[in-house]
């Protein structure tokens, strides 16, 4: 209800998930979630398995999502992800962090980056 709320407000309501995932010889490496809105990408989720970290797997998986996003008719992403997770991986890809919660839950932090696709 919420989200239908929501849209009555917005200046568009046509949104489009989108997913991108990898295998490596059959088995799922990984894989990355996100809806189109408007003129803005969100990326929900993005993981790769343990053993295929550090590996280019992540990159790989940003990328086509990012062109999928485009082809949708995205020009802005937006994420979040928590200190442990992808504060430093996002900036190595021209994302630019616009905000953070330190002390998140208890003493991690979250935070939120935008990028503008070409």
């Amino acid at each position: 209800m919420l989200r239908d709320f929501n849209r009555d407000h917005f200046e568009t309501k046509e949104s489009h998930e989108l997913a991108v995932w990898l295998t490596d010889q059959g088995k799922l490496v990984g894989g990355v979630y996100g809806e189109v809105f408007g003129q803005w990408l969100e990326v929900e989720y993005l993981v790769v398995a343990a053993e295929y970290r550090q590996q280019g797997w992540g990159s790989l998986l940003l990328e086509r999502m990012e062109k999928a996003g485009q082809q949708a008719g995205a020009r802005h992403v937006l994420l979040n992800t928590f200190g442990f997770q992808g504060k430093l991986f996002y900036p190595r890809f021209g994302y630019h962090e616009i905000g953070r919660i330190e002390n998140y839950p208890l003493t991690g932090s979250q935070h939120w980056f935008v990028k503008r696709l070409n």
